[in-house]
């Protein structure tokens, strides 16, 4: 981590986090759906399974900042 000596963040810390999914598409699939709901049960399950109650610093290969995990849920699912 690239912060200096001193700054609180650069100690190990917790936090809470949420994930808001945002979903968006030009025209409904043939069900009427942009997605079915239940296709999101799969990013539920891994944040669940690979980051929930987890040393992230130790399970994902980068420094693990709100933005850097926001982006890599969302480039696992896109």
């Amino acid at each position: 981590m690239h912060l200096p000596e001193g700054h609180k963040c650069k100690r190990l810390h917790g936090h809470t986090y949420s994930v808001t999914v945002n979903l968006a598409a030009k025209a409904l699939n043939e069900d009427g759906f942009v997605v079915d709901f239940a296709e999101l049960d799969r990013v539920g399950a891994f944040i669940r399974d690979y980051l929930d109650h987890q040393h992230l610093n130790a399970v994902l290969t980068f420094v693990p900042t709100c933005e850097l995990i926001a982006q890599f849920i969302a480039e696992k699912f896109q």
